[in-house]
């Protein structure tokens, strides 16, 4: 299920940056001069609706599997991979970057008026996802933290961008891994962070590699 939860402001000349709301500010820039992480967009501005993706994860039960804005129907023509630490993803229209409080912090039961950490927290821990101050369109990141595929669309310019939590697709790469500590395969791992449900362990590997130990 796709549900329309508001619309991003771009203004400004200076795109979109898709991050965890967490790093904007200095880990953005670590991030941004490594190459990786983040991703700049130069999507044009104008208005753009912002949709959030509901899949159906069983004993789970539904969870974010889709972050996007504009139009994503289009062909691809970038690719990104960007982190979570929060458990959440945001898009920032980045000329008003200057407005956000980063530095906030998050303290439940604080409310805060402004667009900020604090109040995009507050948001995804209410509902599924939203738009604060038509400046911040944020959501949950589908199981929770990791490195997630990020994808542009359009074709001389771009027209939308797409974070995907949970899709087969996005795990084609990676069917034939195995726990590095006790050698389970990947059917008895789970998708949230790969942890292993026979030693527990956060650590997976392709089966190749582990015969390299």
């Amino acid at each position: 299920m796709t549900v329309n939860v508001g619309t991003l402001s771009v203004q400004g000349g200076r795109g979109v940056l898709v991050s965890d709301p967490s790093y904007v500010g200095e880990t953005a820039e670590r991030l941004r001069r490594v190459g990786q992480g983040i991703a700049d967009v130069r999507i044009p501005d104008g208005d753009y609706p912002v949709y959030v993706t509901l899949a159906d994860t069983g004993e789970l039960g539904e969870r974010v599997s889709r972050l996007e804005m504009g139009r994503c129907d289009a062909p691809v023509i970038a690719e990104h991979v960007v982190y979570v630490d929060s458990g959440q993803m945001a898009f920032f229209d980045a000329g008003r970057l200057d407005q956000y409080d980063a530095d906030s912090g998050f303290e439940p039961g604080r409310s805060s008026e402004v667009p900020s950490y604090q109040s995009v927290c507050d948001m995804t821990i209410e509902r599924d996802g939203g738009v604060i101050g038509g400046m911040v369109a944020a959501s949950r990141s589908g199981y929770g933290d990791g490195a997630y595929v990020c994808r542009v669309f359009g074709i001389r310019r771009p027209v939308g961008i797409a974070v995907y939590f949970i899709t087969e697709e996005l795990y084609a790469d990676v069917v034939d891994v195995m726990c590095r500590e006790c050698g389970a395969p990947l059917d008895e791992l789970t998708k949230d962070e790969f942890y292993c449900d026979s030693c527990g362990n956060h650590a997976w590997v392709e089966k190749d590699q582990l015969d390299e130990r």
